[in-house]
């Protein structure tokens, strides 16, 4: 798998898994329900779920492309998916920006940016270059500040919520990395390996958990 995401979609809650060109769908019993091949992709990098209005926008990093999936009426809600956006440079991951009505991606790239799609019009502009580079999480906390992974410089960045000033580098050693309230408060979440090691807010480290027989 490539990344995963779990909410409830108009058939109920679930997850879905990304692998290769395959979205995975499983219930929260952990039985998959659903397995679609999405066409001519390649590497399916990430996605979100609009829940306002009932659909996913997925990255596929190395076709350029934003693919778009609504789903049909009861009982069968058959996805339709086509390509939203094509001809994007390596975009990877996502962030959904409901309140300003925009799609946030960043890209796997060297000096990568940091880059904004319109949810109506579809443009796509640069929200700000980076000046980092391989870039593979986007988060943002409850204050609006962002973080931003890089493979290549090993860390984890965040600016502030205007995107202004030099970033604060936060951690090290990332493969993804998940922000959000848990039930121990607001903490970050970073993948490296088979370890989940989990951060708060001022990067300080408050538990590395090793995933039983992960590699």
């Amino acid at each position: 798998p490539n990344n995963l995401l779990f909410d409830v979609f108009p058939f109920g809650p679930a997850f879905i898994v990304l692998d290769s060109n395959k979205a995975k769908v499983f219930d929260t019993t952990g039985s998959m329900i659903a397995n679609i091949s999405v066409p001519n992709a390649v590497k399916l990098m990430d996605l979100v779920y609009d829940s306002a209005s009932q659909c996913i926008y997925t990255t596929d990093v190395e076709k350029g492309w934003i693919i778009k999936t609504t789903f049909g009426s009861a009982p069968n809600y058959t996805p339709n998916i086509s390509v939203w956006i094509s001809g994007l440079v390596r975009p990877s991951n996502l962030l959904l920006q409901k309140n300003n009505n925009r799609l946030l991606f960043v890209q796997d790239t060297m000096n990568a940016n940091l880059m904004s799609v319109d949810l109506n019009s579809k443009s796509v502009t640069v929200l700000r270059n980076i000046g980092l580079s391989l870039l593979s999480g986007l988060a943002q906390d409850s204050e609006g500040n962002y973080y931003i992974s890089s493979q290549y410089e090993k860390n984890i960045y965040q600016w502030n919520k205007y995107l202004t000033g030099s970033p604060k580098k936060i951690v090290g050693e990332p493969n993804n990395l998940l922000f959000d309230v848990f039930p121990f408060g607001p903490a970050f979440i970073v993948l490296d390996s088979n370890k989940a090691k989990v951060f708060d807010t001022t990067g300080s480290m408050i538990a590395n958990i090793s995933v039983p027989n992960a590699v």
